[in-house]
C-alpha cells in the first residue's frame, strides 16, 4: 500500500511538470505532405487538432484516467495551434517541446517537423508592423496627438471594397464621427460560383513548348510569343506546359488562352521591358511567372532539346530575399508626361503583389468563365498602395489637424521640421499654368499664371533649360520655436544652383520663408549632353532634421 501514493506522486509530478514545458516550448511548424486545397477549413482544423491531441495527450498523467485530466490535454493542444496554412503549405504551427515536435516527425503524415527560430522583416500582409504600429500596441506608443487616427475622416478614390470581409472589422472602434455621410449601393448578384484549387500532379513531367512554335497560322509575326486570345493551335498545345511572354494584353488572359488549347500549365516570362519583376496571379491553370533571365534560360533548354520537358513544383516561401525599395514597373516612375516640371515619382507606397480582402462577388481574374470566390487576392496598383498611404495620412491628419494635404508628404512626416505647402488656389493657378484649364468657376485664370514649376513642390524639375532660370519656394516651421537652418547643396554635373538667402531663422512655429534658387549653365551647350536628365539637391538642416529637396534638370 505504501507504494501507491509514491506511484500516483510520479504521475502527478510528470504531468505538471510537462505542462510547464509545453509553455515554455518552441514554435515549431509541421509539414504535411498531402495537399489539403479541397477539404473545408474546419476539417483542417480537426485534423491539425488530433495530431496536436495524440502527442499532448499521451503523457504521463493520461495513466490516471480523469475526465478533467482528458480535458486539460485537449485545451492544451487547441491552444498550442498557433496557425493552420492551406494553399501554398499544408500544414501548421504550433507550440511545441522538442520531444512533442520529435514525435510528430515520426507520425506517417508527417513528411517534417522544423524549428521557426528566423526574424524576418516585415512583408505587407503585415502592414501595420510596415508602418511601424504594430496591432495591439496602446495609444501611448503613438506620437503625442495621433490618437489612432480617432474623428479622422479620409476620402478614397478607388474601385471599391468588400465589406463583409474581417479585414475591415469595426470591433473595437468607437462611433463613425459626425461630420461622415455616405451610402451603398448594391449593384449586382453572384450565384453558382465556387472555389476551384489549380495545381499539376506532384513531380509529374511534361512536354514543354514555346508558344511562338505553336500558333496557328495568320498569328502577326511580333506577337506569336504573347499567348493572346485564339492564337494557339490545340493541336500544338494541347497537354503541354506552354511558355509565354508578357506584352500585350491581360496575364490572366494568357493563361486562358492557354487553358482554351488544352494546354498543362503556362511559365509567364518577362520580355526586357519588365526586367526582374515577378507578378502573383490568380490564374485559371497551374502557372508559375518568372523573369527575363530565367525565361531566356528556359528558352534555350527548349531550343537546344528534341523533347523538352518540366513539371511545376508546389510555391514555397523564399527567406532573406529583400525587393524593396524598388519601384514598379507598371508604376509613375517618371519623367512625367504630362507637366515635366513636375518630378515623378512623388509619392510611393507599398502596392506591388499585395495580399488583400477581395470581393466575394467578383472572381480573382474577372475574367468571364471563371467562377472561383476567393476572400484574398494578391493583385497590384494604387488599389493597394492607396490603402497604406490614407492610413498613414489620418495618423498625421489627427495628430496635426492644421496641416493641409501637400504638407502631409514628408519621409519623416510626424515631425519634419520644414514642410513645402500649398493651397487649393495654388494648384488653381497650376492648372492654368499647364494649358489653360479653369478648373473652379469662380477664379478665373489670370493673363499671366505664374510658371508651371512655380507650384510650391518640394522638388524643382525644369524642362529643357538652355541658360539660366530662377525659382521661389515658401517652407513652413513645423518644429521647435527659434530653430535655425542652413543649406547644403549638390549641384547637377554641368550646372550650378544658388539657393538665397543659404541660411533661414524662424522666430516661431507656423512662419513661413521665401528663398530662391537660381539654376545656370556652367558648360557651353555644344559639350552638354542632350536630351539627358541631370540630377542634384538642395538640403536644409538643423542640426535634428534634414529636408532634402531634388533639383532636376532637362538638358536642352
Amino acid at each position: 500500500m505504501s507504494g501507491l501514493p509514491f506511484f500516483l506522486f510520479l504521475c502527478l509530478f510528470s504531468f505538471f511538470t510537462a505542462s510547464a514545458s509545453t509553455k515554455q516550448g518552441q514554435v515549431y511548424i509541421v509539414y504535411l505532405g498531402e495537399d489539403a486545397a479541397a477539404k473545408s477549413k474546419g476539417a483542417i482544423l480537426d485534423d491539425h487538432h488530433a495530431l496536436l491531441l495524440s502527442v499532448k495527450g499521451s503523457k504521463p498523467q493520461l495513466i490516471i484516467h480523469t475526465l478533467s485530466l482528458w480535458f486539460t490535454s485537449e485545451e492544451e493542444a487547441r491552444a498550442s495551434l498557433l496557425y493552420s496554412y492551406k494553399h501554398s503549405l499544408n500544414g501548421f504551427a504550433a507550440l511545441l517541446s522538442d520531444d512533442e515536435a520529435t514525435k510528430l516527425s515520426e507520425r506517417t503524415e508527417v513528411v517534417s517537423t522544423f524549428r521557426s527560430d528566423g526574424r524576418w522583416s516585415p512583408h505587407t500582409t503585415r502592414s501595420w508592423e510596415f508602418v511601424g504600429l504594430e496591432e495591439g500596441l496602446s495609444k501611448g506608443w503613438l506620437p503625442s496627438g495621433a490618437h489612432t487616427g480617432e474623428n479622422v475622416i479620409v476620402g478614397m478614390l478607388d474601385s471599391g471594397i468588400w465589406p463583409e470581409s474581417r479585414s475591415f472589422s469595426d470591433e473595437g472602434l468607437g462611433p463613425v464621427p459626425p461630420r461622415w455621410k455616405g451610402a451603398t449601393s448594391i449593384v449586382w448578384k453572384a450565384t453558382g460560383q465556387t472555389v476551384t484549387p489549380y495545381q499539376l500532379p506532384p513531380n509529374r513531367t511534361y512536354p514543354m513548348v514555346y508558344a511562338a512554335q505553336a500558333v496557328v497560322p495568320g498569328t502577326p509575326a511580333n506577337v506569336t510569343n504573347q499567348c493572346l486570345p485564339n492564337s494557339l493551335s490545340p493541336q500544338k498545345v494541347r497537354g503541354k506546359i506552354v511558355v509565354c511572354l508578357r506584352g500585350s494584353g491581360l496575364r490572366v488572359g494568357k493563361g486562358l488562352e492557354v487553358k482554351r488549347a488544352g494546354g498543362a500549365a503556362i511559365v509567364l516570362g518577362n520580355p526586357p521591358l519588365y526586367g526582374s519583376e515577378v507578378p502573383v496571379d490568380a490564374h485559371v491553370l497551374p502557372g508559375t511567372a518568372v523573369s527575363m533571365a530565367d525565361v531566356n534560360t528556359i528558352l534555350k533548354y527548349i531550343n537546344s532539346s528534341a523533347n523538352p520537358t518540366a513539371y511545376l513544383e508546389r510555391s514555397r516561401t523564399v527567406v532573406d530575399v529583400k525587393p524593396s525599395p524598388v519601384m514598379a514597373q507598371f508604376s509613375s516612375r517618371g519623367p512625367n508626361v504630362l507637366e515635366p516640371s513636375i518630378l515623378k515619382p512623388d509619392v510611393t507606397a507599398p502596392g506591388l503583389n499585395i495580399l488583400a480582402a477581395w470581393s466575394e462577388a467578383s472572381s480573382p481574374t474577372k475574367l468571364d468563365g471563371d467562377n472561383r470566390v476567393v476572400k484574398y487576392n494578391i493583385i497590384s496598383g494604387t488599389s493597394m498602395s492607396c490603402p497604406h498611404v490614407s492610413a498613414t495620412a489620418v495618423l498625421l491628419k489627427s495628430a496635426h489637424p492644421d496641416w493641409s494635404a501637400a504638407a502631409i508628404r514628408p519621409r519623416h512626416a510626424l515631425d519634419p521640421g520644414l514642410v513645402y505647402d500649398a493651397s487649393f488656389q495654388d494648384y488653381l493657378l497650376y492648372a492654368c499654368a499647364s494649358g489653360g484649364a479653369q478648373l473652379d468657376r469662380s477664379f478665373p485664370c489670370p493673363a499671366t499664371p505664374p510658371r508651371p514649376h512655380e507650384l510650391n513642390y518640394p522638388s524643382v524639375a525644369i524642362h529643357g533649360l538652355n541658360g539660366s532660370t530662377t525659382v521661389r519656394r515658401t517652407v513652413t516651421n513645423v518644429g521647435e520655436h527659434g530653430a535655425h537652418y542652413s543649406v547644403a547643396v549638390v549641384e547637377p554635373m554641368g550646372f550650378s544652383v544658388k539657393v538665397s538667402p543659404t541660411s533661414l531663422a524662424f522666430a516661431r512655429a507656423g512662419e513661413k520663408k521665401t528663398f530662391t534658387i537660381k539654376i545656370a549653365a556652367t558648360e557651353k551647350r555644344s559639350r552638354r549632353p542632350k536630351r539627358k536628365y541631370l540630377a542634384g539637391s538642395y538640403t536644409w538642416s538643423d542640426g535634428v532634421h534634414a529636408v532634402r529637396s531634388p533639383v532636376v534638370v532637362l538638358v536642352a
